[in-house]
């Protein structure tokens, strides 16, 4: 007899039904729990979930508000709230239910005494976990990382007239990461506007101008955002042989190579960068089968958040007049 998994997705917003959209196409026997406290965003995500037609693996679904109504063990779990509360759920579900995966949302946690404390509970119970940084598992940057891995340093250049620094910047951070294979050494603030800016996300806050990002090898990494000024979204990534333009709004990257000190231009292409709703259940499938998957790891997000976290912070009590404790993005 088949095997039956029971799958949990706190938080159905906009993101939480994607992933829902996504669970539908599993290709295992599954019992799907959906909880969250609006009755909106669950009317959401049942429409949502109606347009996929395969979902033939799905046993049962349950819309909740109630997490007591779930379940006591759970295979895999998906966080799919903001930040702000996504520590306190993730004690209550651990204190409460044998959960056997996790997946969480990016900005994981708004501090690092917070990631701390996750990450020691999910050891007490035995909780394997992986942050939704998913950009690391498109294939345009998997293409990129073959074509300069043995290169010795990377340079990237990222700009944008639309970018939210605060809640996006660690999926460029990840990135630069994954193609270095260096972890991050420092978020240097010294060139971001001397203010606090309220965020298109409701009750948090951002920041405008450009970071400078460092490696522990070396790598460089600037990240600008123009701020009200409506300039496409660009990434160019630099090595000592290599040269990368990325449109991501043309969805278009150009690649060069370095001949004779110079730079030749190979080939131009487009590129698919998948929705949420496409890409969850290749990662649910790849857990539940093998016990991994490539998203990176708890441990690996702490290390990827916590320059970023220590920058944003320090600049939140310099230029606000709260002692802040925590770094209110999501």
């Amino acid at each position: 007899m088949k095997y039956t998994y029971n799958i949990l997705l706190i938080g159905a917003g906009n993101i939480g039904s994607r992933h829902l959209q996504s669970i539908a196409k599993l290709n295992c026997s599954v019992n799907l729990f959906v909880v969250d406290n609006k009755k909106s965003s669950l009317y959401l995500a049942k429409k949502r979930f109606n347009f996929i037609q395969k979902k033939i693996e799905i046993k049962s679904i349950s819309f909740l508000t109630d997490l007591n109504n779930v379940s006591s063990k759970i295979e895999l779990a998906i966080i799919s709230t903001n930040a702000n509360i996504r520590k306190k759920l993730i004690e209550v579900l651990l204190n409460n239910k044998r959960v056997k995966y996790l997946i969480i949302e990016k900005v994981c946690f708004q501090s690092i005494q917070q990631f701390k404390e996750i990450i020691q509970l999910t050891k007490k119970n035995n909780t394997k976990v992986w942050a939704n940084l998913a950009k690391r598992t498109f294939p345009i940057y998997r293409k990129i990382k073959q074509k300069i891995n043995k290169e010795k340093k990377i340079y990237i250049n990222f700009s944008s007239g639309n970018f939210d620094l605060g809640c996006n910047t660690i999926h460029l951070l990840d990135i630069l990461s994954f193609l270095s294979g260096s972890m991050i050494k420092e978020v240097n603030m010294s060139l971001v506007d001397k203010k606090i800016y309220k965020s298109k996300r409701k009750g948090y806050i951002d920041f405008n101008g450009t970071l400078k990002v460092d490696t522990c090898r070396g790598d460089e990494m600037i990240i600008t955002n123009y701020r009200n000024i409506n300039k496409p979204e660009t990434l160019e990534i630099h090595s000592d042989n290599y040269y990368f333009f990325i449109d991501s709004e043309l969805k278009k990257i150009k690649f060069y190579k370095k001949r004779n000190q110079k730079l030749k231009h190979y080939s131009s292409s487009s590129f698919i960068e998948p929705y949420q709703s496409q890409i969850t259940h290749l990662y649910i499938n790849n857990i539940l089968k093998y016990g991994d998957c490539n998203l990176p790891n708890l441990n690996e997000a702490y290390q990827l958040h916590k320059p970023m976290l220590i920058s944003f912070l320090k600049h939140i009590k310099k230029y606000s007049k709260k002692n802040a404790k925590l770094c209110n993005i999501t």
